[in-house]
């Protein structure tokens, strides 16, 4: 797959699409958590994913495709797929984003998650399909909306997006093609594990769509700051 990205205008149950920043909303604890084989890396780390060993879990939910790296949902309404990166306090993050979904039936969701402790604990960096972003905290099995927004002509639902989470001290920072986007503080994690992220949201009239949701990655990078 050649794909150009544009520096103009990326069985769990959860609405974190249609509640509110502060809300809290329960998930299924049943979703399923990829875990890598290969020995943890150190930062810097890049992956361009042409190496189809350099230590990503190639499943159903993620596999090397078209030299890149794509998430499929399935049935599932929500996946993460960890880096091969040890687990890290402070984090750089960026990669290509590119929501290839054939027919999308509601919101999809898409980036990059950091502090991962678990399924239900960690927060994520994500844009949408609709053109719009959050900052999401998972606790406890519960999704909470930090921060959310919408800026036209920044994020290019259609189009590859570059994608940056800086999760560094109390601070998650969401930019999107070099401009920042949402900035927002929170306490409840201080280390985890990064990787990538995909949701399948819900349709406008609140039911979960049947078709998955799929997003392909490239061009990986995760430093410290």
């Amino acid at each position: 797959m050649t794909i150009t990205v544009g520096t103009a205008p990326p069985e769990a149950t959860t609405t974190i699409g249609t509640v509110s920043p502060g809300a809290t909303t329960t998930i299924d604890t049943a979703s399923p958590e990829a875990t890598t084989q290969a020995e943890p890396q150190s930062v810097p780390f890049d992956d361009n994913f042409s190496d189809i060993s350099s230590g990503w879990v190639d499943n159903n939910l993620g596999q090397y495709s078209d030299g890149g790296y794509l998430l499929d949902t399935g049935d599932q309404r929500y996946i993460y797929v960890p880096s091969p990166v040890e687990r890290i306090k402070d984090a750089i993050v960026e990669v290509v984003a590119y929501d290839v979904t054939i027919d999308p039936t509601g919101t999809n969701y898409w980036g990059v998650a950091c502090r991962f402790v678990d399924i239900n604990n960690f927060y994520s960096l994500e844009i949408t399909n609709t053109g719009k972003y959050d900052i999401v905290k998972y606790s406890d099995g519960e999704a909470e909306i930090l921060d959310r927004g919408e800026r036209k002509g920044v994020i290019d639902p259609k189009a590859p997006n570059r994608i940056r989470a800086d999760c560094v001290g109390n601070t998650l920072t969401l930019y999107v093609n070099g401009q920042k986007l949402v900035e927002t503080t929170d306490t409840e994690f201080s280390s985890g594990y990064i990787g990538l992220y995909a949701k399948d949201g819900l349709t406008p009239s609140g039911k979960d769509g049947p078709a998955p949701v799929e997003v392909w990655f490239d061009n990986f990078k995760a430093r410290k700051p």
